[in-house]
């Protein structure tokens, strides 16, 4: 009996450990799904429910691993079963086939391929190496699997991705597969050793099967060492060559300009009746002042304007204490870190106070003024310097940093201010003018910023004026040019216009200072609407340099009507070719006109996914715009947290949309960070035709072989009339595409028609068999069923709004009848009739 006590007890202990071991192994089956399933919450995005696709990657890994596990003989012989065999085969194959076709299986084939050889690599590598070298070995293999997606990836989308969310999913992948490696190691050992002390299991006909699979195949001579070295070298020249791509892909080929549109002439225009409107000089200035006093947090640029344009003791001594106050806290010496945008901020300080002391001699005692000095010269050291940021700049942008902020030439406003008044550090004044010197810059080296921002604009003209101030010369015709920019986007009633920055600001100091510059009553009238606009989002605006006083003109309103605008392209610190930038659709410069912008690229440093989408349309309130929201990523550093530039997912904008696809779409759905819709359009829409008369104009833009897909874009705008918006796109059998329709407002929607507000309804009539869903509360999609995607929108505004619109029998659309209390229109859509107004 006590035999038998003790042969049960022995029983049970070896199920117990048995049990013990298909725990461990299901827990390192489980941790890499469990790993990318966390990433993927964590990272604040979309991404796609892709657990099913894990887990059968996962699954189809660690099969093929465990199948063709090389098997090592006598030291550095090796035997890799014929399983092996054909993996390594197959991974060539699929290698191949993408290149040719960068199709989404080949892609799958190809990562999982890439993760068992590496599997096997570490396997290789790690023979009679001690625990931290395994550990190393791991670490690096992990790296380098990941980081060969992640490169195939940006290679493919152009570098069209943010950066850190980039290196989140290869963070993500890196991790994934250090856990396939334990789980790959853990299975391992029971299937092919059949028995290991510390995991003690039979597993039968498996095991039995997995012996006869890795019976024979091709017999190798690996010497350890030249792997290493191979893989190392093969990693730095691939670093080398991907950055040097990403350099390059700043500076597309864009498309010939449009006839008409040079360096000289960038926009084309056409003619409207001016607005009714007028404003005084006084007025415009005095209410800019109401506006800067409101400012909740005003500091020494707020004062000093505030005392200059008004003389109020009050604000003179507050400009005066405010400044005293910074230069004590040694404000703009301190590391710059992620964000360099103190430069900026110091630079007004330098303006203000030279122009407060000019005005006022006896602000600052002698000491006061020999403090401030040395705090301007503390702050001229601090520019020149380099830091960790601006390295990360350089790599990017291809320069030697030098530590000015390159971005909107902020370092350079800064520097050609201290120059200019001699407050910068006299040790420094050689090292400062050598930077300035090195390239054109501000207005003689173009006459917009690159970004695709209208925020920025303002910025970049103001430290092309402060480099102006330097040099004592101001080209008027680049002036011109620059400020036109600003101008020609502006919605008639004032209203921010924030494409691409979440933060509705408007611009009305940048359009005062062109007026000042270029005494021009058309900037003084754009200033004036602004700053009167009902429609503000912020009831205050910061200083404007160079705006001291009321100018002595009555400011008009400008006639331009519908425009196609080019602008640069490049860098900040290389500017590159003309190409096309915006479409610009205006009915009149009165608070109710209709308003339409298109825009046509997605290049520069800040820029954005919205080529060939419309960014904007108005009437009496936003109708269509993008979807933003400022969001910071608490985990980014805190100059790239913000939810903007390539940031912004194209689904956010108005505009095709294509299913991800290719190395992309693994990367995307492995990790979890991501959209399932490609991002990364075409850096241009091609401008097809662009007519314009007093009544009517006309565009039709294009973007072609975006992943297959070819979308023509044609917008009919006419006075008084709805505007059409007619979408073609043709793409292969098996894709995916969409339109998207993000709407400004809450609007009802019944059959496709959507009331956006009481003054606006928008039509959508899907052909070709397509469907209208929703996707999410502000988000309309024109949803492809098939490789053709066409679809005609109209727009009703006004006495439109409750019009009928039939699309024809069939719902053919060719053309569409609309029949309202204004009358009745039979407007043509796809049969050539719209090339001319």
């Amino acid at each position: 009996m006590l035999l038998t006590r003790r042969a049960i007890g022995a029983q049970a202990c070896i199920m117990m450990q048995r049990t013990s071991s298909f725990v461990r192994l299901l827990v390192r089956l489980v941790l890499p799904l469990v790993w990318f399933e966390s990433i993927a919450r964590v990272a604040d995005q979309p991404g796609p429910e892709s657990t099913i696709f894990r887990v059968l990657f996962l699954g189809g890994v660690l099969a093929a691993a465990v199948a063709g596990q090389p098997v090592c003989e006598r030291g550095r012989r090796w035997r890799l079963p014929w399983p092996g065999v054909m993996l390594v085969v197959t991974s060539l194959v699929a290698g191949g086939f993408y290149y040719v076709t960068q199709h989404t299986v080949a892609a799958w084939v190809l990562t999982l391929t890439g993760w068992v050889l590496a599997l096997w690599l570490y396997d290789v590598l790690i023979v009679r190496r001690s625990r931290v070298i395994r550990v190393s070995i791991a670490t690096a293999l992990a790296s380098i699997t990941a980081g060969a997606t992640v490169a195939l990836a940006l290679l493919e989308s152009r570098f069209s991705e943010e950066e850190f969310f980039v290196a989140l999913a290869g963070l993500s992948m890196a991790g994934g597969w250090m856990l396939t490696l334990r789980a790959y190691q853990g299975l391992s050992r029971l299937v092919v050793t059949h028995h290991v002390d510390e995991e003690a299991v039979d597993l039968g006909a498996l095991a039995t099967w997995s012996a006869r699979l890795r019976q024979g195949g091709l017999r190798l001579a690996i010497k350890r060492r030249w792997v290493a070295a191979s893989l190392g070298l093969s990693v730095l020249v691939a670093m080398v060559a991907l950055v040097r791509a990403y350099q390059q892909s700043f500076f597309p080929v864009p498309p010939a300009p449009y006839p008409g549109i040079s360096a000289e002439q960038p926009v084309l225009c056409g003619q409207i009746a001016p607005a009714g409107q007028t404003y005084t000089g006084q007025e415009v200035f005095a209410q800019m002042l109401a506006l800067v006093e409101a400012h909740p947090q005003k500091g020494p640029p707020e004062y000093g304007m505030l005392a200059l344009g008004s003389g109020d003791p009050a604000w003179i001594e507050l400009f005066r204490t405010s400044l005293l106050a910074e230069m004590s806290a040694g404000r703009f010496t301190e590391p710059a870190n992620s964000v360099k945008i103190g430069q900026w901020y110091a630079a007004q300080r330098v303006y203000y106070y030279v122009h407060m002391r000019e005005r006022y001699p006896e602000l600052f005692s002698s000491d006061e003024d020999a403090a401030i000095q040395t705090w301007f010269a503390s702050i001229n050291q601090r520019t020149l310097t380099v830091e960790w940021v601006d390295w990360l700049y350089a790599l990017a942008l291809a320069y030697w940093p030098a530590g000015p902020y390159e971005n909107q030439e902020n370092g350079a406003g800064l520097l050609a201010l201290l120059a200019a008044t001699g407050l910068g550090d006299p040790a420094l004044v050689e090292a400062g003018q050598q930077y300035l010197d090195q390239r054109p810059r501000g207005w003689e080296g173009r006459t917009r910023n690159s970004d695709d921002t209208y925020y920025y604009q303002s910025e970049w003209v103001t430290n092309a004026y402060f480099q102006a101030l330097r040099d004592g010369t101001i080209p008027a015709e680049e002036v011109r040019q620059s400020f036109e920019w600003l101008l020609l986007q502006m919605v008639p009633d004032g209203r921010p216009v924030s494409y691409n920055n979440p933060y509705p600001i408007t611009r009305e100091g940048a359009l005062a200072l062109g007026a000042t510059l270029l005494n021009d009553p058309r900037y003084l009238w754009a200033a004036g609407r602004t700053a009167m606009s009902e429609a503000r989002f912020f009831d205050f605006i910061v200083a404007q340099p160079g705006v001291n006083e009321a100018l002595p003109l009555i400011a008009q309103s400008p006639t331009e009507g519908s425009c196609l605008i080019y602008g640069d392209t490049g860098t900040p610190i290389r500017v590159g070719p003309l190409a096309p930038d915006k479409i610009v659709f205006r009915d009149s410069w009165e608070q109710d006109a209709t308003y339409v912008m298109l825009n046509l690229r997605f290049t520069g440093w800040h820029r954005y996914k919205a080529t060939n989408t419309i960014t904007l349309a108005y009437y009496q309130g936003d109708l269509i715009a993008d979807q933003l929201e400022a969001h910071y990523v608490p985990w980014l550093p805190r100059g790239r947290s913000l939810l903007r530039d390539k940031r912004i997912p194209r689904e956010h904008v108005s505009g095709l949309v294509v299913r991800q696809s290719g190395i992309n779409a693994v990367q995307a759905l492995l990790s979890g960070i991501g959209s399932r819709w490609a991002q990364d359009p075409p850096f241009f829409a091609e401008v097809d035709q662009f007519t314009t008369d007093e009544q009517c104009t006309v565009s039709t833009t294009s973007l072609a072989d975006w992943r297959g897909w070819d979308h023509h874009r044609t917008i009919r705008f006419c006075v008084g009339e709805p505007t059409l918006i007619v979408d073609e796109a043709q793409g292969a059998r098996g894709d995916e595409a969409a339109l998207m329709w993000n709407l400004a407002t809450l609007g009802t929607h019944q059959a496709g028609r959507i009331r956006l507000t009481e003054h606006a309804e928008l039509v959508l009539i899907p052909l070709d068999r397509a469907r209208i869903e929703h996707d999410g509360p502000q988000r309309i999609m024109v949803q492809s069923n098939g490789p053709t995607l066409r679809s005609v929108a109209v727009l009703l505004t006004g006495s439109w709004v409750g019009a009928t619109v039939d699309p024809g029998p069939d719902n053919a659309a060719t053309s569409v009848r609309i029949t309202g209390t204004a009358g009745t229109l039979e407007l043509p859509t796809f049969a050539k009739a719209l090339v001319s107004p």
